[in-house]
């Protein structure tokens, strides 16, 4: 569960690195569920797919395209439920990728004198069983400053405080690694607590488990590798997190690689290829002997152990500095931006 909770991170802060480099419109949403729209939410399976799904072709509307056209190139979605602590009430996180921002959005603070408004007037009412709240994730030369909206302030008529663009990342990080959250939601325990807060009990809530939704292929582009060695994609598939704080995505794609690179071997080149066939009981043996009993808990640790920036060669270094994912590249590029949730 760890593991999968450190990939769904790796993603979503991937896709917010990217968007920004795309130029495109970040928006965080979020989503409540309405005493009286209860039943209509649990009955349908697919609500929230409906509900993103309606998103997405507001998007290609906005760009002149066909509603059953894809939109997987023109908008990007990441969804985290939530129960409350109060009372276990379930509301959703969501953040909104768009290349081009929904027709009839245009800046809430165009001709106010207090510019304190940040909520997409296109995105409201487009959530059927509840309320939403769609604000724009400001910050210095976003895609929202350059299509000309107004920087926002604070209750206190202050200009919104500086923060990197990746902010809004960490902020829906927090709700997947909420670790109470998920021990609540996998006991049932936050459904049964806001069930019996309701009025009238309704048999078919709870007992459904809400996971962490994104879009199909979210947060795995990076930089091709196709001019990469085998020897450097094979260091990629073992880069530990001090190298890149993407190594789950790098080692993903690189495995995807060396597999469209398998399938175009011949036969011929496998068998003309092939190494001398090793027993691997003799191996272990002889291995046990070399090294000693008490060291084979090590040996075995050693066999995968992850990669850092010292053990990689210049040309793996070469494509993570060309990409960007260094954590010393992040660090540098943190200080570029600045900006509000």
């Amino acid at each position: 569960m760890k593991s999968r909770r450190g990939f769904a991170i790796q993603r979503l802060m991937n896709a917010m690195r990217q968007a920004h480099a795309d130029g495109w419109f970040i928006v965080f949403d979020t989503l409540t569920l309405a005493d009286d729209r209860l039943e209509a939410f649990y009955d349908n399976p697919n609500a929230l797919r409906d509900y993103f799904r309606d998103i997405g072709r507001m998007v290609l509307a906005a760009e002149g395209r066909k509603a059953n056209d894809s939109h997987a190139d023109c908008y990007q979605y990441f969804c985290v439920p939530e129960y409350g602590t109060a009372n276990g009430r379930l509301h959703f996180h969501a953040v909104h990728f768009m290349r081009t921002l929904p027709t009839g959005s245009v800046d809430p603070n165009f001709g106010r004198r207090v510019r304190n408004r940040r909520q997409l007037n296109s995105l409201q009412n487009t959530w059927p069983y509840g309320y939403s709240m769609p604000i724009a994730v400001r910050y210095t030369q976003d895609a929202f400053s350059r299509s000309g909206w107004l920087w926002p302030v604070d209750a206190k008529g202050e200009p919104l405080k500086a923060t990197s663009y990746m902010a809004v990342g960490f902020y829906v990080a927090k709700y997947v690694n909420k670790k109470s959250d998920m021990d609540l939601a996998a006991k049932g325990l936050g459904a049964k607590e806001w069930n019996n807060s309701l009025k009238t009990k309704l048999s078919l809530l709870p007992k459904k488990l809400f996971r962490i939704r994104m879009s199909r292929n979210f947060g795995m582009k990076m930089l091709t590798m196709t001019n990469l060695s085998t020897e450097c994609l094979i260091q990629l598939t073992k880069l530990g997190y001090d190298a890149t704080p993407f190594n789950q995505i790098l080692k993903q794609n690189a495995k995807r690689e060396m597999r469209l690179r398998l399938g175009k071997v011949t036969v011929a080149d496998v068998l003309a290829a092939q190494p001398v066939t090793t027993n691997l009981l003799k191996f272990m043996r002889a291995s046990i002997k070399m090294i000693g009993v008490s060291n084979l808990q090590s040996f075995i640790a050693s066999m995968t152990q992850k990669l850092t920036l010292s053990d990689i060669s210049d040309e793996s270094k070469n494509y993570l500095d060309k990409a960007g994912i260094t954590t010393a590249c992040l660090r540098i590029k943190s200080k570029w931006t600045a900006g509000g949730k």
